[in-house]
């Protein structure tokens, strides 16, 4: 959780997340002086198997396809915006970098 005064919480569903008690996973995140942004291709798709979406790769030209959806809390809307979709579109090696770079940032990736 980032450092910050206790605010609404909302829950993130993603692989590798603790489970809930029925099985489930998901977390709950508190939102007090933060934002949340979830960035996924399952919503925009460009054909039926969900293989093509607006996430491109910039090194293919192809939509990234490395995790099922990013979610951030960051300090920010603007910041946890452009970090979820950058980290949706890097390898797994990349974000972990990132991550340990971050500081008072969450990320909640869910792997294909």
């Amino acid at each position: 959780m980032c450092p910050l005064a206790s605010g609404p919480e909302v829950g993130v569903e993603g692989g590798d997340l603790p489970q809930d008690g029925v099985g489930n996973p998901r977390v709950g995140v508190d939102l007090a002086d933060a934002a949340l942004v979830t960035s996924a291709g399952g919503a925009s798709r460009f054909d039926a198997a969900g293989r093509h979406h607006h996430l491109f790769d910039p090194r293919t030209g192809t939509s990234a396809n490395y995790r099922l959806g990013v979610s951030v809390v960051a300090r920010t809307a603007t910041l946890a915006d452009a970090l979820s979709t950058v980290l949706f579109v890097m390898p797994a090696h990349a974000v972990a970098r990132l991550a340990a770079e971050l500081g008072e940032t969450e990320i909640y990736a869910t792997p294909v």
